[in-house]
């Protein structure tokens, strides 16, 4: 099961529906964002026990296209067996003046009913009721608040990838080809989801060096460069709104695809697991889905060896398998404005 409240502020109509998943639990306005009392922004987003029913774990981002620079903290706490646990809170993303020190990470331990993993929540125990906390800090509070801003909460359990049946084709979307093998070699194999980030901000017409993004999206804490709601910040950073989703199912990746919005996605993969592959095995990789043709998946794959390379072709069920049966999380990207309608004759764009 899977199921996602996308919230947002600021966006012209049609931004946010084109944005939502097939089946969104909730997309709607975002809650107004109050003072904290220690220099930052707060709200609490209640989660009803139907939107947690059978969830494993919580998947939280947040990004807004506001001038200043920003950060932000996601906390959760839960209603188990009829009483309240503590806070457990995420690692602070992005960077701002006005935010605090350094903020533990404030771990519950491995018997606690919530848990961590870098960016996600882990629900061990049947959740009756949560509320999502999210802090934000910013040199411009009130610039923050007018700012086109995108909140998102997946909750998923683990069920098996839905077989790729009766997909029609669609796309290829036009999204330019980035390697990460071309970038300096200290960080090119540790650069594969911001390298992807580029391309589909290339896609939207925004010019993105792999380097630079991965500069924005390097999360110290953990000494990494694919912390998921870190490269949406990123991208927040060059005017493009995004947020991290799970996506359940093939027919759910190709309605977006559908509406012109490439996917960033998350796969793993054991030994010959991905036939074609650059890499014989991965246990985290990102990469940009594109289009899907007679049982392929099109995809820009940043760990081939040349830009060239680049723009490969994956078996569905393969894919399926390392990317749905491994969570099946992925970024959605979208420029807060829709671009003008395309004139009827204009020929269409395609990459293969």
């Amino acid at each position: 099961m899977s199921a996602v409240r996308l919230l947002a502020s600021g966006l012209e109509p049609g931004v946010l529906a084109r944005l939502a998943l097939p089946g969104c639990a909730d997309a709607g306005l975002l809650p107004e964002w109050e003072p904290d009392g220690q220099r930052g922004l707060r709200l609490v987003l209640p989660l009803s026990s139907g939107f947690l029913a059978g969830a494993e774990r919580l998947v939280p981002s947040l990004s807004s296209t506001v001038a200043a620079d920003y950060a932000f903290r996601f906390g959760l706490r839960a209603r188990v067996a009829g009483a309240m646990t503590p806070w457990v809170r995420l690692t602070r993303i992005g960077r701002a003046p006005e935010s605090p020190g350094p903020l533990p990470a404030d771990l519950a331990d491995a018997s606690a009913p919530i848990g961590t993993d870098v960016d996600t929540f882990l629900l061990r125990a049947p959740v009756e009721s949560a509320e999502l906390e999210v802090r934000a800090w910013t040199a411009d509070p009130v610039a923050f608040r007018r700012a086109p801003c995108l909140l998102a909460v997946s909750a998923s359990g683990a069920p098996p990838p839905s077989p790729p049946a009766g997909l029609t084709d669609v796309g290829p979307l036009p999204v330019p080809a980035l390697s990460q093998m071309a970038e300096a070699e200290e960080i090119r194999m540790r650069i594969c989801s911001p390298t992807s980030v580029a391309m589909v901000l290339g896609a939207l017409g925004v010019s993105a060096a792999p380097a630079g993004i991965a500069a924005l999206a390097h999360c110290a804490e953990h000494d990494r460069y694919g912390v998921w709601p870190a490269n949406v910040w990123a991208a927040s950073r060059r005017g493009v709104l995004g947020y991290v989703t799970v996506v359940a199912s093939w027919a759910c990746a190709r309605e977006l695809l559908a509406r012109g919005v490439p996917l960033v996605i998350s796969e793993a993969h054991g030994p010959s697991g991905l036939p074609g592959s650059p890499l014989p095995e991965t246990d985290g990789h990102l990469l940009v889905l594109r289009g899907l043709r007679a049982g392929r998946a099109l995809v820009n794959d940043p760990a081939a060896p040349t830009a060239e390379a680049v723009p490969m072709e994956y078996d569905l069920e393969a894919l399926g398998r390392a990317w749905l049966g491994h969570g099946g999380i992925a970024y959605v990207f979208v420029a807060p404005t829709l671009p003008p309608p395309r004139p009827t004759c204009s020929p269409m764009v395609s990459m293969s």
